[in-house]
């Protein structure tokens, strides 16, 4: 069955409304950067995460949507291990570093379907640091909110 999504051209209008999002988004995270309460910048970051992980398909470039796809197929695969939420920053670059390494080999070697599954693990590791960061930042108190509430 062929993939619609990839066959599917948006619209000038869908395309500007897609960037439309994606500059409300950009206002927001920019917001959360600005010395606000706690509260609110949790709440700006919470919304900003949610729309930026909902743009218009058409948006979302096919090599990017591809490898989020292969990216979720090998996540999936590996549910029975231990989440990342629990490892370390340390645990996750080392993995991240030696399929880094592996990578490397392989397109030295034009080894392209290892290149391709190096690559989604790398892009894995490279997420779930960034996710593990988005939750530190989300549920720590900038240092001039904690001065506020003295």
């Amino acid at each position: 069955m062929p993939n619609e999504a990839k066959d599917y051209e948006a619209s000038e209008q869908e395309q500007i409304e897609a960037a439309d999002e994606w500059e409300k988004a950009y206002q927001i995270s920019q917001a959360c950067a600005s010395p606000t309460p706690t509260q609110g910048r949790k709440a700006a970051w919470d919304y900003a995460t949610r729309l930026a992980s909902r743009p218009a398909d058409a948006a979302i470039r096919e090599p990017v949507r591809w490898f989020a796809g292969e990216m979720e197929k090998k996540l999936k695969a590996n549910d029975w291990k231990r989440q990342w939420p629990q490892m370390s920053n340390a645990d996750l670059v080392n993995l991240m570093g030696m399929q880094s390494l592996s990578l490397a080999m392989e397109a030295l070697k034009n080894n392209f379907e290892e290149v391709c599954h190096r690559a989604i693990n790398v892009g894995n590791y490279a997420m779930m640091l960034a996710d593990n960061a988005r939750a530190a930042i989300a549920s720590s108190p900038r240092e001039d909110d904690k001065e506020g509430a003295e």
